[in-house]
């Protein structure tokens, strides 16, 4: 049985190397987003994104948090996973691919 703090694998996240991007993932950018209907905790979420060759998805812009939130209305459940976290130190905030703390905060759904 899940437990209620699972969220949905939403941004897979790979760069686009190609012209065009895996069947069912959709390009944005530059990038390519696979976004999951599966319910997984994070650790698990991460490690299904690295098996797919890609992460988290990173939101650092206002146009990618606009895309993602509109991909994600159509989703059964509009929760999701980011690589953000606080893994290293409580409370202190970081992109886990850069280690960077995050400029941009506004992301969907608030």
């Amino acid at each position: 049985m899940k437990n209620k703090y699972q969220f949905l694998v939403l941004a897979l996240l790979v760069q686009a190397v190609f012209s065009n991007c895996p069947d069912g993932w959709v390009k944005h950018g530059g990038e390519c987003y696979h976004f999951s209907r599966d319910v997984e905790p994070y650790f698990i979420a991460r490690i299904a994104c690295q098996v797919l060759g890609g992460s988290l998805v990173v939101i650092e812009m206002a146009q990618k948090n606009t895309f993602i939130a509109n991909q994600i209305q159509y989703l059964p459940n509009p929760a999701y996973w980011m690589d953000l976290n606080d893994l290293q130190e409580e409370g202190s905030w970081v992109w886990q691919k850069t280690g960077n703390a995050p400029e941009y905060t506004q992301w969907h759904p608030n």
